[in-house]
């Protein structure tokens, strides 16, 4: 989606799909890296050409909270999953 102060939320034309994400180096700075990362961030609008920006929130409140039941496995690993664990642990079988 690309957020234009003209037009509102606009949709990416389907001529321009599949949106790839930047290349190169990651900021290392905390936060969203594609917050960052001005030159793909900042666009034309695709429907009045004007200034407007791509949406940086990839991943819906569903994917970002999917996966925390796994770190039940192993709450005191120093990674977020411990894999020899969650290979033991899960799935469960009730």
């Amino acid at each position: 989606m690309v957020h234009c102060a003209k037009c509102g939320v606009v949709p990416v034309p389907e001529s321009q799909l599949p949106v790839k994400c930047p290349t190169g180096s990651i900021s290392a700075r905390a936060g969203n890296p594609l917050d960052a990362d001005l030159a793909w961030k900042n666009i034309a609008c695709p429907h009045c050409g004007g200034p407007a920006t791509r949406d940086t929130d990839t991943l819906d409140t569903f994917v970002d909270s999917s996966w925390y039941f796994v770190r039940f496995c192993d709450p005191h690993a120093g990674t977020p999953v411990n894999r020899v664990a969650a290979d033991y642990w899960l799935p469960v079988d009730q």
